[in-house]
């Protein structure tokens, strides 16, 4: 259901991504642009993410809504 939200979710690909928000001087100081597949990370864990860029978002700061995901490792798992 969440797939269906375009807010939510970008399709790319055939795979459906969690959206990233960054400001556009942030996208264009790293060369990225709309829908580019970016990995957001912390300490905790790591996931790709559609990219959108949007005034609405401040400089030096991104933002993605909270949602569930897809597992969908790449990889062998514990490797």
């Amino acid at each position: 259901m969440a797939n269906d939200i375009p807010y939510h979710r970008r399709l790319i690909d055939g795979h459906y991504y969690w959206i990233v928000r960054v400001n556009p001087e942030d996208a264009a100081a790293r060369g990225l642009s709309a829908d580019d597949l970016v990995e957001v990370f912390n300490d905790r864990g790591r996931v790709i993410c559609a990219l959108e860029v949007s005034e609405r978002v401040w400089p030096g700061v991104c933002h993605s809504c909270e949602a569930s995901a897809v597992y969908e490792p790449n990889g062998e798992p514990g490797a």
